[in-house]
């Protein structure tokens, strides 16, 4: 179910993606990598969808034109959060909301 302010509350569907790595990170998250946009899924522990992070093709750092092989999410000094990103041997991050 997608628990976003505003949002349906029936089960989600995610036509056209294709899922590839998962990570459990505390707390209380769950982020899913979709390699065909690409795109962050963050849900809930109880699987409810949080937000989709898609990364802004047109800022100041593209991402490359193939398909991500990894991903991270870690912990920062100031107790928030930043998404990695791998593409091969380039590694991309941006904050997490």
């Amino acid at each position: 179910m997608d628990e976003r302010p505003g949002s349906d509350p029936r089960p989600v569907k995610l036509p056209n993606t294709q899922f590839t790595q998962m990570l459990l990170a505390q707390p209380y998250s769950i982020y899913i990598m979709d390699i065909k946009k690409p795109a962050l899924y963050h849900f809930s522990l109880s699987l409810g969808l949080q937000q989709a992070l898609v990364p802004d093709q047109d800022g100041d750092y593209p991402l490359p034109n193939t398909i991500p092989t990894s991903f991270a999410v870690m912990p920062d000094l100031s107790a928030s959060r930043r998404a990695f990103i791998a593409y091969g041997n380039q590694v991309f991050y941006a904050p997490l909301p």
